[in-house]
C-alpha cells in the first residue's frame, strides 16, 4: 500500500516517521509496513475516431473504453474522451461540436501534466468508411504542438514510461 499523503513523507530507516501527517496516529500502512511515495501519475490521452454515424460511434466507444482499461491495469491514468456517452445519452443536446471541443481541452489538460509523465495514445486515424477523420488529425497536431508525446501501441508506452507505474 502507497502512503496518501506523500507530500508529508519523512523517510528514516525505510518507514515514515513524520511528525505532521495527517494519519501519523492513524497510518493505513499499519505500524509493520513502511511507508512509499506513491509515484506520480503517467497521464495517457486516448485520441482516433470516434463520432462516427450511430452504430460507428458505439463500436468506437468499445473500442475507447477497452484501451481505457487496458492502460488502467498497465498503471496509467486513461483520459477517455469516449467516457461522454452517458453524458450524450442523458441530454441530446450535447452536439458532436461540443464533445469535440471536450476532447481538445482534455488534451489540454494532459499537457499539463510534467514531461515523461503525459502522453497520447493514437487508436486509429481513419474512420468506419475508411476516410481520414478530421478531428483525430486536431487531435495529433494539438499533441505535437503541447509537447505530448504520441504513440500507437501500449508496448510504446510502457517503453516511454519504464517500468515504475
Amino acid at each position: 500500500m502507497s502512503c496518501p499523503y506523500a507530500e508529508y513523507l519523512v523517510m528514516v530507516d525505510g518507514r515514515c516517521v513524520s511528525p505532521v501527517c495527517p494519519a501519523r496516529d492513524d497510518c493505513p500502512n499499519g505500524d509493520e509496513r513502511p511507508c512509499r511515495p506513491t509515484p506520480p501519475a503517467f497521464y495517457v490521452a486516448l485520441i482516433g475516431p470516434l463520432t462516427d454515424g450511430p452504430v460507428g460511434y458505439l463500436g468506437n466507444v468499445r473500442r475507447f473504453c477497452d484501451a481505457a482499461a487496458a492502460l488502467m491495469l498497465a498503471g496509467f491514468c486513461p483520459v477517455n474522451p469516449a467516457a461522454d456517452l452517458l453524458e450524450c445519452y442523458a441530454d441530446p443536446a450535447l452536439t458532436v461540436a461540443i464533445v469535440q471541443e471536450r476532447t481538445r481541452q482534455m488534451i489540454r489538460l494532459v499537457a499539463l501534466a510534467p514531461p515523461g509523465r503525459r502522453a497520447a495514445l493514437c487508436l486509429g486515424t481513419r474512420n468506419a468508411v475508411g476516410r481520414l477523420s478530421f478531428g483525430t488529425v486536431e487531435e495529433l497536431a494539438a499533441c505535437g504542438e503541447l509537447g505530448i508525446p504520441v504513440c500507437t501501441t501500449l508496448d510504446e508506452l510502457l517503453a516511454m514510461r519504464g517500468t515504475e507505474p
